[in-house]
C-alpha cells in the first residue's frame, strides 16, 4: 500500500478552501463582514471574531474537514 501526503499544497489547495469556509462562515453563519485584514494568513487576524466565534468555526470547519 502506497500513502501519499499532500505537504505543500501542490495537489490540493487548503489555504484557499479553507479561505472560503472562512469567508461562508462570516457572512452566512455571523450573519456580517469581520473581515479585517484580508492579506493575513490566520483567520485569528484576518477577521474581528470573539473567542466564542473562532471556536465554533474550529469545531464547525476544522474538525470536520480535517479529522
Amino acid at each position: 500500500m502506497k500513502i501519499g501526503i499532500d505537504l505543500d499544497g501542490v495537489v490540493i489547495d487548503s489555504e484557499q478552501t479553507f479561505r472560503t469556509y472562512e469567508e461562508i462562515y462570516d457572512v452566512d453563519i455571523l450573519k456580517g463582514n469581520h473581515l479585517v485584514n484580508q492579506e493575513e494568513p490566520k483567520f485569528q487576524a484576518r477577521y474581528h471574531w470573539t473567542k466564542d466565534q473562532e471556536e465554533r468555526f474550529i469545531r464547525r470547519k476544522y474538525r470536520e474537514q480535517v479529522i
